[in-house]
């Protein structure tokens, strides 16, 4: 995704899957003290109910957080966020309706 979507320019973060995360599909964790990027959190349960491919589209939102930082954008949901999550295919909000295997839609946060 980094090359495919924004030119390798986004830094290497470690990916981590997280059991406790209930009210978030991901998160991109950026530190209390310096507002620098350390990790990328996934939701464990995201993957299990919906899937690797929601799932993809969970980290690439992410990114996109990442891609805020790397340019020195305010890391947000904003216009500029909007714009860059449709130029990659990805949902530009907190919130997306995200589709389980053999259930319904439910939403969940993304960020």
């Amino acid at each position: 995704y980094n090359a495919r979507h924004f030119a390798g320019a986004l830094p290497a973060l470690p990916f981590r899957l997280s059991g406790r995360m209930r009210t978030r599909l991901g998160q991109l964790c950026l530190r209390h003290e310096t507002g620098e990027p350390y990790e990328i959190t996934m939701s464990r349960g995201h993957i299990d109910r919906h899937g690797w491919t929601e799932a993809a589209h969970t980290l690439l939102h992410e990114m996109v957080h990442l891609w805020q930082h790397v340019h020195g954008f305010p890391v947000n949901h904003g216009p500029r966020f909007r714009r860059k999550a449709a130029e990659v295919g990805v949902t530009g909000a907190a919130r997306r309706a995200v589709r389980a295997p053999k259930a319904g839609r439910r939403a969940a946060r993304t960020d």
